[in-house]
């Protein structure tokens, strides 16, 4: 009978051991085909929404690189997000408020005029299309300069103007980590 009880707790601890080496291998494969833990992202007055894979960082006016475009521009927030480890801020997103109300008409004219000259004027736009989003009108480009790749969304609140660009020199982001963030990126309507 004794020699039943040992066996018994001996497979019982060996149950026990295989279960943990299965969980820590089922958590090694998933950490290693998801090494990065998507959340979503709101500024503090939730103006916006957007999915990314790594924390966001506020910038502030000595850290700003991209001057107010639009007419009549109030204050403004802008983040940034290093999507490769160790490297330049690939990824802007944020707001532009403005004094008074932009039509689409000048919106479009605006960004289409500034779009020439933003990250330098001899670009290969291989997109450039009107698009909707949350409600609002808005403007999409994709384009290519030598190694460099880019990606910019503009989208018009009427007081309010928001905007979502990347740069990356060399071998960007998957496209569908871009995908998914652009997707993602959707204004809040607020009160």
């Amino acid at each position: 009978m004794k020699d039943h009880s040992i066996v018994r707790l001996f497979l019982l601890m060996l149950s026990r051991l295989i279960n943990l080496v299965l969980m820590f291998t089922i958590g090694v494969v998933w950490c290693t085909a998801n090494p990065q833990s998507w959340r979503g992202f709101s500024p503090p007055h939730k103006q916006l929404i957007i999915e990314l894979p790594e924390a966001p960082k506020l910038l502030t006016l000595k850290d700003e690189r991209l001057p107010s475009i639009f007419p009549g521009s109030g204050t403004s927030t802008y983040y940034s997000v290093d999507l490769k480890p160790g490297g330049l801020h690939e990824l802007f997103f944020g707001f532009v408020n403005l004094s008074k109300h932009l039509s689409n008409r000048r919106f479009d004219q605006t960004v289409n005029g500034h779009m020439l000259w933003i990250a330098g004027d001899d670009k290969h736009f291989s997109k450039e299309v009107d698009l909707s989003v949350g409600g609002l009108h808005g403007r999409e480009f994709v384009f290519t300069k030598g190694d460099m790749s880019g990606r910019a969304l503009f989208l018009n609140g009427g007081n309010r103007v928001y905007l979502l660009m990347y740069s990356a020199e060399g071998e960007g982001s998957p496209k569908e980590t871009l995908d998914r963030i652009f997707d993602s990126f959707h204004p809040l309507r607020t009160r």
